[in-house]
């Protein structure tokens, strides 16, 4: 019994993980935003946002890397989408200056069922959120993302892990399944990336990871 317990609360924290909801998808998302803050910080350093770029988020959360990129970046515009409506509606008063301004759009729609987007994308990124999507979906949904970039655009999948499993070498296993699935889907000029472990802060206990692929400029 106890371990039907254990199984089944686990099962509903991922869940709301996954698709943030209710009360306790509340206070969910406030636990994402405070253990995202340096993965976030260091996306943007990734991404590299120029001013004549269209920006895509996939899983955007409440909001807090599209903030950071309308603060931190001259992004033309920022398009969020996100599965769970609080999430949205978090992102939405967080944004809300931005999002009026015409500078950022965030949409409650599915990974597995892009919307049609008004324009494409330079780049599109993804952080903690792929680990959620179905697997056996993977191939579909990452073509119908290289679909919404621009010939040369980027994708990042960011992640974080343990520090110890990462030195351990425990996370080479995922970035090779991460190269196959995206070569599969189209990407070229695969690459992997991994913060600095020494320019975290003492009592961080997880470290960024980042899986990068670029849409051919002549795609098939």
């Amino acid at each position: 019994m106890l371990l039907s317990n254990l199984i089944d609360a686990y099962g509903v924290f991922t869940d709301q993980l996954a698709h943030p909801e209710g009360a306790f998808g509340d206070v969910i998302s406030d636990y994402m935003n405070a253990s995202f803050n340096n993965v976030n910080h260091w996306a943007l350093q990734l991404m590299a946002v120029q001013a004549d770029e269209n920006i895509l988020e996939l899983g955007f959360g409440a909001g807090h890397c599209i903030q950071r990129l309308v603060s931190d970046t001259p992004a033309n515009h920022i398009v969020g989408l996100d599965n769970s409506a609080l999430m949205v509606a978090k992102a939405t008063a967080l944004n809300q200056v931005a999002i009026q301004q015409g500078r950022v759009s965030l949409v409650e729609g599915d990974v597995r069922q892009l919307p049609h987007f008004d324009h494409m994308f330079s780049k599109v990124v993804a952080i903690n959120t792929t680990m959620y999507w179905p697997y056996r979906q993977m191939p579909g949904i990452l073509k119908n993302i290289r679909n919404t970039l621009v010939p040369g655009g980027s994708f990042y999948i960011i992640y974080q892990r343990p520090i110890e499993r990462f030195v351990q070498g425990g996370c080479h296993p995922e970035f090779k399944e991460y190269f196959k699935l995206l070569q599969k889907a189209g990407f070229i000029d695969l690459k992997a990336k991994a913060q600095n472990t020494e320019l975290l802060e003492p009592d961080v206990k997880t470290v960024g990871l980042a899986v990068i692929g670029t849409n051919p400029i002549f795609a098939k």
